[in-house]
Protein backbone atom coordinates (compact mmCIF):
# COMPACT_ATOMS: atom_id res chain seq x y z
CA UNK A 1 0.00 0.00 0.00
CA UNK A 2 2.60 2.41 0.61
CA UNK A 3 4.45 1.73 -2.68
CA UNK A 4 0.85 2.83 -4.33
CA UNK A 5 0.86 5.81 -2.92
CA UNK A 6 4.55 6.53 -3.67
CA UNK A 7 3.44 5.89 -7.54
CA UNK A 8 0.55 8.41 -7.22
CA UNK A 9 2.55 10.96 -5.73
CA UNK A 10 5.16 10.28 -8.49
CA UNK A 11 2.79 11.13 -11.05
CA UNK A 12 2.68 14.39 -9.08
CA UNK A 13 6.35 15.20 -9.30
CA UNK A 14 7.34 13.70 -12.95
CA UNK A 15 6.09 15.39 -16.39
CA UNK A 16 4.41 12.90 -18.48
CA UNK A 17 6.49 13.21 -22.17
CA UNK A 18 4.35 11.76 -25.11
CA UNK A 19 6.35 12.04 -28.55
CA UNK A 20 6.38 10.23 -32.16
CA UNK A 21 9.20 8.59 -33.98
CA UNK A 22 10.07 9.05 -37.68
CA UNK A 23 12.18 6.90 -39.85
CA UNK A 24 15.57 8.42 -40.92
CA UNK A 25 16.37 7.86 -44.34
CA UNK A 26 20.25 8.94 -43.47
CA UNK A 27 20.39 6.61 -40.64
CA UNK A 28 18.01 3.87 -41.59
CA UNK A 29 16.57 3.60 -38.22
CA UNK A 30 13.18 5.29 -36.26
CA UNK A 31 14.25 7.96 -34.13
CA UNK A 32 12.39 10.64 -31.73
CA UNK A 33 10.72 13.49 -34.13
CA UNK A 34 11.85 16.51 -31.62
CA UNK A 35 8.55 18.47 -33.18
CA UNK A 36 6.19 15.79 -31.81
CA UNK A 37 8.02 16.25 -27.67
CA UNK A 38 5.58 17.31 -25.70
CA UNK A 39 5.16 17.68 -21.63
CA UNK A 40 2.30 17.79 -19.98
CA UNK A 41 1.12 17.52 -16.09
CA UNK A 42 -2.23 16.64 -16.67
CA UNK A 43 -1.89 12.51 -15.88
CA UNK A 44 -1.80 13.11 -12.04
CA UNK A 45 -3.23 9.96 -10.45
CA UNK A 46 -5.76 11.43 -7.41
CA UNK A 47 -6.39 9.53 -4.53
CA UNK A 48 -9.80 9.39 -5.24
CA UNK A 49 -8.73 7.60 -8.78
CA UNK A 50 -7.08 4.65 -6.46
CA UNK A 51 -9.84 2.44 -6.05
CA UNK A 52 -11.09 2.21 -9.77
CA UNK A 53 -7.23 1.73 -10.40
CA UNK A 54 -7.21 -1.25 -7.81
CA UNK A 55 -10.26 -3.04 -9.30
CA UNK A 56 -8.95 -2.44 -12.89
CA UNK A 57 -5.61 -4.37 -11.52
CA UNK A 58 -7.36 -7.10 -10.59
CA UNK A 59 -9.40 -7.16 -14.34
CA UNK A 60 -5.23 -7.16 -15.74
CA UNK A 61 -4.05 -10.24 -13.87
CA UNK A 62 -7.27 -11.96 -13.55
CA UNK A 63 -6.26 -14.73 -15.79
CA UNK A 64 -2.98 -15.23 -13.34
CA UNK A 65 -5.14 -15.49 -10.62
CA UNK A 66 -7.34 -18.00 -11.86
CA UNK A 67 -4.57 -19.96 -12.50
CA UNK A 68 -2.96 -19.76 -9.26
CA UNK A 69 -6.59 -20.11 -7.27
CA UNK A 70 -6.72 -23.38 -10.18
CA UNK A 71 -3.54 -24.48 -8.64
CA UNK A 72 -3.31 -24.08 -4.79
CA UNK A 73 -6.90 -25.76 -5.37
CA UNK A 74 -5.49 -28.78 -7.04
CA UNK A 75 -2.39 -29.24 -4.64
CA UNK A 76 -4.92 -28.62 -1.68
CA UNK A 77 -6.24 -32.07 -2.42
CA UNK A 78 -3.08 -34.13 -2.68
CA UNK A 79 -1.23 -32.58 0.50
CA UNK A 80 -4.75 -33.49 2.69
CA UNK A 81 -4.08 -36.86 1.24
CA UNK A 82 -0.95 -36.73 3.16
CA UNK A 83 1.43 -37.76 0.21
CA UNK A 84 3.58 -34.54 0.05
CA UNK A 85 5.03 -35.34 3.54
CA UNK A 86 5.05 -38.99 2.86
CA UNK A 87 7.61 -37.74 0.12
CA UNK A 88 8.99 -35.65 1.81
CA UNK A 89 9.74 -38.56 4.36
CA UNK A 90 11.31 -40.64 1.79
CA UNK A 91 13.19 -38.20 -0.09
CA UNK A 92 15.03 -37.19 3.46
CA UNK A 93 15.59 -41.09 4.12
CA UNK A 94 17.00 -41.45 0.04
CA UNK A 95 19.46 -38.00 0.30
CA UNK A 96 20.94 -38.24 3.70
CA UNK A 97 24.38 -37.43 3.75
CA UNK A 98 23.66 -36.51 0.24
CA UNK A 99 21.23 -33.31 0.54
CA UNK A 100 23.37 -31.27 -2.06
CA UNK A 101 22.58 -33.25 -4.75
CA UNK A 102 18.94 -33.70 -4.25
CA UNK A 103 18.87 -29.55 -4.35
CA UNK A 104 20.75 -29.97 -7.77
CA UNK A 105 18.26 -32.49 -9.07
CA UNK A 106 15.00 -30.24 -7.54
CA UNK A 107 16.31 -26.50 -8.80
CA UNK A 108 17.67 -28.56 -12.29
CA UNK A 109 14.07 -30.20 -13.10
CA UNK A 110 12.31 -26.83 -12.42
CA UNK A 111 14.62 -24.66 -14.39
CA UNK A 112 14.17 -27.04 -17.69
CA UNK A 113 10.49 -26.88 -16.90
CA UNK A 114 10.26 -23.17 -16.73
CA UNK A 115 11.66 -23.36 -20.05
CA UNK A 116 8.08 -24.02 -21.46
CA UNK A 117 5.56 -23.71 -18.47
CA UNK A 118 4.71 -20.28 -16.89
CA UNK A 119 6.29 -19.67 -13.21
CA UNK A 120 3.05 -19.13 -11.75
CA UNK A 121 2.70 -22.88 -12.35
CA UNK A 122 4.87 -23.82 -9.65
CA UNK A 123 4.03 -21.44 -6.91
CA UNK A 124 1.53 -24.35 -5.13
CA UNK A 125 5.28 -26.75 -4.73
CA UNK A 126 6.87 -23.47 -2.61
CA UNK A 127 5.50 -24.97 0.93
CA UNK A 128 6.41 -28.40 0.11
CA UNK A 129 10.02 -27.35 -1.21
CA UNK A 130 10.75 -25.95 1.83
CA UNK A 131 9.46 -27.98 4.51
CA UNK A 132 12.03 -30.56 2.64
CA UNK A 133 14.89 -28.11 2.98
CA UNK A 134 13.99 -27.79 6.57
CA UNK A 135 13.83 -31.75 7.01
CA UNK A 136 17.25 -31.69 5.30
CA UNK A 137 19.15 -29.23 7.71
CA UNK A 138 18.54 -25.90 5.74
CA UNK A 139 16.37 -22.90 5.82
CA UNK A 140 12.97 -22.03 4.41
CA UNK A 141 15.26 -19.70 1.60
CA UNK A 142 16.21 -22.55 0.41
CA UNK A 143 13.78 -24.42 -0.27
CA UNK A 144 12.30 -21.13 -1.78
CA UNK A 145 15.21 -20.32 -4.02
CA UNK A 146 15.10 -23.95 -5.26
CA UNK A 147 11.73 -23.44 -6.63
CA UNK A 148 11.82 -19.45 -7.30
CA UNK A 149 14.93 -20.02 -9.07
CA UNK A 150 14.22 -22.88 -11.26
CA UNK A 151 11.10 -21.40 -12.39
CA UNK A 152 12.52 -18.47 -13.52
CA UNK A 153 15.94 -18.79 -14.71
CA UNK A 154 14.57 -19.24 -18.11
CA UNK A 155 13.12 -16.02 -18.49
CA UNK A 156 16.44 -14.05 -18.13
CA UNK A 157 17.01 -15.36 -21.65
CA UNK A 158 14.23 -16.27 -22.96
CA UNK A 159 15.52 -19.18 -25.23
CA UNK A 160 11.27 -19.89 -25.78
CA UNK A 161 10.09 -17.73 -23.86
CA UNK A 162 6.65 -15.77 -25.31
CA UNK A 163 8.46 -12.36 -24.32
CA UNK A 164 11.22 -12.98 -26.49
CA UNK A 165 9.31 -13.64 -29.38
CA UNK A 166 6.98 -10.44 -29.33
CA UNK A 167 10.09 -8.59 -28.75
CA UNK A 168 11.48 -10.24 -31.95
CA UNK A 169 8.45 -9.56 -33.71
CA UNK A 170 8.52 -5.91 -32.78
CA UNK A 171 11.89 -5.26 -34.60
CA UNK A 172 11.45 -7.28 -37.50
CA UNK A 173 13.28 -10.38 -36.51
CA UNK A 174 12.40 -14.24 -36.93
CA UNK A 175 10.46 -15.67 -33.71
CA UNK A 176 13.04 -17.28 -31.39
CA UNK A 177 15.76 -16.92 -34.34
CA UNK A 178 19.29 -17.01 -31.97
CA UNK A 179 17.88 -19.37 -29.37
CA UNK A 180 21.45 -21.57 -29.47
CA UNK A 181 23.17 -18.03 -27.93
CA UNK A 182 20.37 -17.43 -25.15
CA UNK A 183 20.03 -21.67 -24.40
CA UNK A 184 24.12 -20.95 -23.41
CA UNK A 185 23.64 -17.82 -21.33
CA UNK A 186 20.72 -19.75 -19.78
CA UNK A 187 22.45 -22.75 -18.86
CA UNK A 188 25.56 -19.98 -17.46
CA UNK A 189 23.41 -18.15 -15.41
CA UNK A 190 21.18 -21.68 -13.74
CA UNK A 191 25.00 -22.49 -13.16
CA UNK A 192 25.40 -19.27 -11.03
CA UNK A 193 22.22 -19.92 -9.37
CA UNK A 194 23.22 -23.20 -8.44
CA UNK A 195 26.69 -22.05 -6.49
CA UNK A 196 25.25 -19.75 -5.12
CA UNK A 197 22.78 -21.09 -3.35
CA UNK A 198 24.32 -24.44 -2.99
CA UNK A 199 26.94 -21.75 -0.66
CA UNK A 200 24.13 -20.73 1.05
CA UNK A 201 22.82 -23.97 1.51
CA UNK A 202 26.19 -25.39 3.14
CA UNK A 203 27.11 -22.38 5.34
CA UNK A 204 23.39 -22.94 7.02
CA UNK A 205 23.67 -26.55 7.25
CA UNK A 206 27.45 -26.35 9.34
CA UNK A 207 25.70 -23.60 11.04
CA UNK A 208 22.30 -22.52 11.12
CA UNK A 209 22.83 -18.96 13.34
CA UNK A 210 24.46 -17.91 9.88
CA UNK A 211 20.79 -18.41 8.38
CA UNK A 212 19.47 -14.94 6.82
CA UNK A 213 16.36 -16.06 8.44
CA UNK A 214 17.33 -14.96 12.20
CA UNK A 215 15.06 -15.02 14.49
CA UNK A 216 12.15 -15.37 12.07
CA UNK A 217 12.77 -18.77 11.98
CA UNK A 218 10.76 -19.62 14.94
CA UNK A 219 7.84 -17.39 13.98
CA UNK A 220 7.73 -19.01 10.00
CA UNK A 221 7.69 -22.31 11.56
CA UNK A 222 4.44 -21.90 13.52
CA UNK A 223 2.76 -19.92 10.05
CA UNK A 224 3.80 -23.07 8.06
CA UNK A 225 2.67 -25.64 10.54
CA UNK A 226 -0.58 -23.63 10.29
CA UNK A 227 -1.19 -25.03 7.07
CA UNK A 228 0.74 -28.32 7.30
CA UNK A 229 -1.34 -31.44 8.17
CA UNK A 230 -1.25 -33.18 11.90
CA UNK A 231 2.00 -34.96 12.55
CA UNK A 232 -0.72 -38.66 12.69
CA UNK A 233 -0.65 -38.88 9.01
CA UNK A 234 0.79 -41.31 7.83
CA UNK A 235 3.87 -41.27 5.58
CA UNK A 236 4.08 -44.37 4.53
CA UNK A 237 4.31 -44.10 0.37
CA UNK A 238 1.51 -46.16 -1.19
CA UNK A 239 0.43 -47.13 -4.78
CA UNK A 240 -2.83 -44.40 -4.89
CA UNK A 241 0.29 -41.48 -4.67
CA UNK A 242 2.45 -42.67 -7.18
CA UNK A 243 -0.76 -42.99 -9.39
CA UNK A 244 -1.75 -39.25 -8.85
CA UNK A 245 2.33 -38.25 -9.32
CA UNK A 246 1.73 -39.77 -12.65
CA UNK A 247 -1.31 -37.93 -13.29
CA UNK A 248 0.59 -34.68 -12.50
CA UNK A 249 3.48 -35.52 -15.02
CA UNK A 250 0.95 -36.07 -17.57
CA UNK A 251 -0.45 -32.80 -16.68
CA UNK A 252 2.62 -30.85 -16.88
CA UNK A 253 3.10 -32.94 -20.74
CA UNK A 254 -0.41 -31.52 -21.86
CA UNK A 255 0.68 -28.20 -20.76
CA UNK A 256 4.50 -28.54 -22.10
CA UNK A 257 2.76 -29.66 -25.24
CA UNK A 258 0.24 -27.30 -25.47
CA UNK A 259 2.50 -24.16 -24.57
CA UNK A 260 4.98 -25.18 -27.73
CA UNK A 261 2.80 -26.63 -30.36
CA UNK A 262 -0.83 -25.42 -29.56
CA UNK A 263 -0.55 -21.68 -28.56
CA UNK A 264 -1.84 -22.55 -24.88
CA UNK A 265 -2.61 -19.61 -22.90
CA UNK A 266 -3.12 -19.25 -19.09
CA UNK A 267 -6.95 -19.83 -19.42
CA UNK A 268 -5.42 -23.21 -21.40
CA UNK A 269 -3.28 -24.40 -18.58
CA UNK A 270 -5.80 -23.54 -15.45
CA UNK A 271 -8.62 -25.66 -17.44
CA UNK A 272 -6.05 -28.92 -17.50
CA UNK A 273 -5.67 -28.58 -13.61
CA UNK A 274 -9.26 -28.30 -13.19
CA UNK A 275 -9.42 -31.37 -15.07
CA UNK A 276 -6.25 -33.06 -12.95
CA UNK A 277 -8.25 -31.83 -9.79
CA UNK A 278 -11.65 -33.48 -10.70
CA UNK A 279 -8.98 -36.85 -11.74
CA UNK A 280 -6.31 -36.90 -8.91
CA UNK A 281 -9.05 -36.53 -5.67
CA UNK A 282 -11.16 -39.91 -6.62
CA UNK A 283 -7.58 -41.44 -6.81
CA UNK A 284 -6.29 -40.41 -3.41
CA UNK A 285 -9.39 -42.32 -1.81
CA UNK A 286 -11.68 -38.64 -1.73
CA UNK A 287 -15.44 -38.81 -2.91
CA UNK A 288 -16.08 -36.06 -5.11
CA UNK A 289 -17.78 -33.56 -2.12
CA UNK A 290 -14.56 -34.52 -0.29
CA UNK A 291 -12.68 -33.29 -3.05
CA UNK A 292 -14.63 -30.18 -4.10
CA UNK A 293 -13.93 -29.33 -0.07
CA UNK A 294 -10.21 -29.82 -0.11
CA UNK A 295 -9.89 -27.71 -3.46
CA UNK A 296 -11.75 -24.73 -1.90
CA UNK A 297 -9.38 -25.01 0.82
CA UNK A 298 -6.91 -24.95 -1.63
CA UNK A 299 -8.39 -21.81 -3.16
CA UNK A 300 -9.37 -19.80 0.30
CA UNK A 301 -5.38 -20.56 0.94
CA UNK A 302 -4.34 -18.08 -1.92
CA UNK A 303 -6.69 -15.42 -0.76
CA UNK A 304 -3.34 -13.15 0.36
CA UNK A 305 -1.48 -14.13 -2.83
CA UNK A 306 -4.30 -12.96 -4.53
CA UNK A 307 -4.44 -9.56 -2.83
CA UNK A 308 -0.81 -8.98 -3.43
CA UNK A 309 -1.49 -9.80 -7.14
CA UNK A 310 -4.12 -7.51 -7.46
CA UNK A 311 -2.06 -4.41 -5.93
CA UNK A 312 1.29 -5.05 -7.38
CA UNK A 313 -1.41 -4.77 -11.10
CA UNK A 314 -2.82 -1.68 -10.04
CA UNK A 315 1.33 0.06 -9.03
CA UNK A 316 1.50 -0.96 -12.62
CA UNK A 317 -0.93 1.11 -14.05
CA UNK A 318 -0.49 3.60 -11.45
CA UNK A 319 2.95 4.03 -13.29
CA UNK A 320 1.57 3.62 -16.65
CA UNK A 321 -1.12 6.29 -17.05
CA UNK A 322 0.85 8.52 -15.13
CA UNK A 323 3.37 8.37 -18.23
CA UNK A 324 6.34 7.98 -16.18
CA UNK A 325 7.26 5.05 -18.23
CA UNK A 326 7.11 7.50 -21.39
CA UNK A 327 9.32 10.22 -19.69
CA UNK A 328 11.74 7.26 -19.32
CA UNK A 329 11.68 6.42 -22.05
CA UNK A 330 12.50 9.70 -23.88
CA UNK A 331 15.40 10.94 -21.76
CA UNK A 332 17.10 7.18 -21.99
CA UNK A 333 16.81 7.18 -25.89
CA UNK A 334 19.39 10.18 -25.43
CA UNK A 335 21.62 8.51 -23.49
CA UNK A 336 22.82 6.23 -26.34
CA UNK A 337 24.23 9.24 -28.14
CA UNK A 338 27.07 9.86 -26.17
CA UNK A 339 28.54 6.07 -25.51
CA UNK A 340 31.01 4.09 -27.40
CA UNK A 341 29.31 1.39 -29.00
CA UNK A 342 30.80 -1.99 -26.61
CA UNK A 343 28.66 0.64 -23.77
CA UNK A 344 25.64 0.54 -25.15
CA UNK A 345 24.30 -3.23 -24.34
CA UNK A 346 25.19 -2.50 -20.82
CA UNK A 347 23.79 0.98 -20.65
CA UNK A 348 21.08 -0.45 -22.10
CA UNK A 349 20.68 -3.67 -19.39
CA UNK A 350 20.86 -0.42 -16.91
CA UNK A 351 17.69 1.36 -18.09
CA UNK A 352 15.93 -1.78 -18.94
CA UNK A 353 15.65 -2.46 -15.30
CA UNK A 354 14.46 0.78 -14.50
CA UNK A 355 12.32 0.29 -16.26
CA UNK A 356 11.18 -2.36 -15.56
CA UNK A 357 10.10 -1.17 -11.58
CA UNK A 358 7.82 1.60 -13.60
CA UNK A 359 6.11 -1.40 -15.87
CA UNK A 360 6.91 -4.89 -14.59
CA UNK A 361 5.09 -6.35 -17.41
CA UNK A 362 7.68 -7.76 -19.64
CA UNK A 363 5.55 -8.09 -23.09
CA UNK A 364 4.04 -4.82 -22.20
CA UNK A 365 7.21 -2.96 -21.79
CA UNK A 366 8.86 -4.95 -24.84
CA UNK A 367 6.29 -3.91 -27.02
CA UNK A 368 6.32 -0.32 -25.74
CA UNK A 369 10.44 -0.43 -25.96
CA UNK A 370 11.76 -2.60 -28.58
CA UNK A 371 10.61 -0.29 -31.57
CA UNK A 372 12.69 2.61 -30.54
CA UNK A 373 15.71 0.90 -28.47
CA UNK A 374 16.23 -1.59 -31.00
CA UNK A 375 17.18 0.55 -33.97
CA UNK A 376 19.21 3.35 -31.69
CA UNK A 377 20.94 -0.06 -30.32
CA UNK A 378 21.95 -0.54 -34.14
CA UNK A 379 23.47 3.05 -35.26
CA UNK A 380 26.26 2.16 -32.41
CA UNK A 381 27.01 -1.45 -33.97
CA UNK A 382 24.60 -3.66 -31.27
CA UNK A 383 22.62 -5.82 -33.90
CA UNK A 384 18.96 -6.67 -32.67
CA UNK A 385 19.62 -10.15 -31.45
CA UNK A 386 21.90 -8.35 -28.70
CA UNK A 387 19.07 -5.61 -27.81
CA UNK A 388 16.74 -8.33 -27.27
CA UNK A 389 18.77 -10.36 -25.45
CA UNK A 390 19.65 -7.90 -23.27
CA UNK A 391 16.11 -6.74 -23.20
CA UNK A 392 15.85 -10.14 -21.60
CA UNK A 393 18.22 -9.77 -19.23
CA UNK A 394 17.12 -6.02 -17.90
CA UNK A 395 13.39 -7.08 -17.65
CA UNK A 396 14.42 -10.29 -15.89
CA UNK A 397 16.96 -9.41 -12.54
CA UNK A 398 14.96 -6.24 -11.01
CA UNK A 399 12.41 -8.98 -10.84
CA UNK A 400 13.82 -10.55 -8.15
CA UNK A 401 13.85 -7.12 -5.84
CA UNK A 402 10.56 -5.39 -6.92
CA UNK A 403 8.16 -6.53 -3.75
CA UNK A 404 5.14 -5.35 -6.17
CA UNK A 405 6.28 -7.84 -9.26
CA UNK A 406 3.25 -10.32 -9.29
CA UNK A 407 5.85 -13.11 -9.50
CA UNK A 408 8.14 -12.58 -6.92
CA UNK A 409 5.29 -11.23 -4.67
CA UNK A 410 3.07 -14.69 -4.93
CA UNK A 411 6.34 -16.81 -4.19
CA UNK A 412 6.71 -14.97 -1.10
CA UNK A 413 3.40 -14.56 0.30
CA UNK A 414 3.47 -18.28 -0.57
CA UNK A 415 6.76 -18.93 1.29
CA UNK A 416 5.56 -16.77 4.36
CA UNK A 417 8.67 -14.74 4.21
CA UNK A 418 9.09 -11.31 4.47
CA UNK A 419 10.62 -8.98 1.88
CA UNK A 420 13.30 -7.19 3.71
CA UNK A 421 14.75 -11.13 4.15
CA UNK A 422 14.76 -12.01 0.49
CA UNK A 423 16.43 -9.07 -0.49
CA UNK A 424 19.30 -9.72 2.33
CA UNK A 425 19.50 -13.33 1.06
CA UNK A 426 19.12 -12.39 -3.01
CA UNK A 427 21.23 -8.69 -2.77
CA UNK A 428 24.92 -10.61 -3.77
CA UNK A 429 23.29 -12.26 -6.40
CA UNK A 430 21.49 -9.52 -7.93
CA UNK A 431 25.14 -7.60 -8.32
CA UNK A 432 26.60 -11.21 -9.64
CA UNK A 433 24.26 -10.97 -12.53
CA UNK A 434 24.43 -7.39 -13.36
CA UNK A 435 28.13 -7.83 -13.23
CA UNK A 436 28.39 -11.31 -15.22
CA UNK A 437 25.49 -9.98 -17.42
CA UNK A 438 27.76 -6.69 -18.00
CA UNK A 439 30.86 -9.04 -19.16
CA UNK A 440 28.68 -11.34 -21.63
CA UNK A 441 26.72 -8.35 -23.43
CA UNK A 442 30.48 -6.72 -23.88
CA UNK A 443 31.73 -10.05 -25.57
CA UNK A 444 28.86 -10.46 -27.53
CA UNK A 445 28.77 -6.96 -28.92
CA UNK A 446 32.41 -7.67 -30.47
CA UNK A 447 31.47 -11.27 -31.54
CA UNK A 448 28.58 -9.66 -33.12
CA UNK A 449 25.93 -12.09 -32.24
CA UNK A 450 23.17 -11.80 -35.16
CA UNK A 451 23.68 -11.66 -38.03
CA UNK A 452 20.16 -9.98 -37.71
Amino acid sequence: MVILLIAMVTTWILPSVTFETVYDENSGINVIDESTVKFSTTNKIMPWELPGIVVGGVEGVLSTIVLICVFMGAFAIMNASGMFSAFISHLCLKFSGREIRLVVLIMTGFSLLGLVVMPHCFIAFVPTVIMLAINMGFDALVGLAMVLFGATTASMTGPLSTVTAMCQDAVGLPIFSGAGVRFILFGIFHVINLVYLIGYAKKVKRDPSKSVMGDYSKEHALLMNKESRSSEEKLALNKRYFIASALLVIAFAVIIYGSTALNFGTNDISATFVVFAILVGPVLGFSISDTMRHFIDGVRGSASTIVVISLAGAITTILKRGGVFSTLVYYSAKIFSVLPGFLVPVALLIIVGVMNCILPSGPAKGVLLMPLIGPIGQLSGVTMQTTVLTYNLGDSFSNYLLPYDATNASYLEAAKIPYNIWVKFVIKLFAIWHIVGAILLVIIYFVGYGPF
